[in-house]
């Protein structure tokens, strides 16, 4: 009965972090655009999802310690939960460093800038390495045991792409 008790908790744990990670996904596409295109309106769409992602940070670190602190975890499932409290930190940095892009995209208010030559890489980077990597960590969940991240296992990655096939 308990141990049925902790594996939902751990499963809503699974969820909540499946969410935060989305979020930082579409925090991050829309800085990346804002800053690409200058648009201001997309830029202040940022600053209510870096909102969303700090309420999940709270959430998820509220349930980690509940269970930490009631369940008394060992083994797998204590690192499972200190996995999922390293993660939401970094995911939180995401939002915020989102929302510092944002925030530049509105200082510049569609003037060019003496930094264009600085703030194009940064938007190419933006682009591709954190949406991968926030990409790999929702994927990531096979650290928490579901059933569903369980098949995902099943899946080799593509060298080329690092991405999960569904050929095998």
């Amino acid at each position: 009965m308990m141990r049925n008790r902790f594996d939902e908790q751990l499963n809503e744990l699974n969820s909540e972090m499946i969410r935060m990670g989305a979020l930082c996904e579409e925090v991050i596409a829309l800085a990346a655009k804002a800053l690409d295109e200058g648009d201001r309106a997309l830029a202040k769409k940022v600053a209510p999802l870096d909102t969303q992602i700090d309420q999940k940070e709270r959430t998820i670190e509220t349930l980690c310690l509940r269970l930490l602190l009631q369940q008394q975890p060992v083994a797998r499932d204590l690192r499972q939960i200190s996995a999922a409290l390293k993660m939401i930190t970094d995911m939180e940095r995401i939002g915020d460093q989102a929302e510092d892009i944002a925030e530049i995209v509105l200082f510049l208010d569609g003037r060019p800038s003496e930094h264009n030559g600085l703030l194009q890489p940064l938007s190419s980077a933006t682009h591709t390495l954190p949406r991968r990597l926030c990409a790999r960590t929702i994927r990531s969940t096979a650290i928490f045991p579901t059933s569903s991240s369980r098949s995902l296992r099943k899946f080799p990655k593509t060298r080329q792409t690092g991405r999960i096939s569904s050929t095998a």
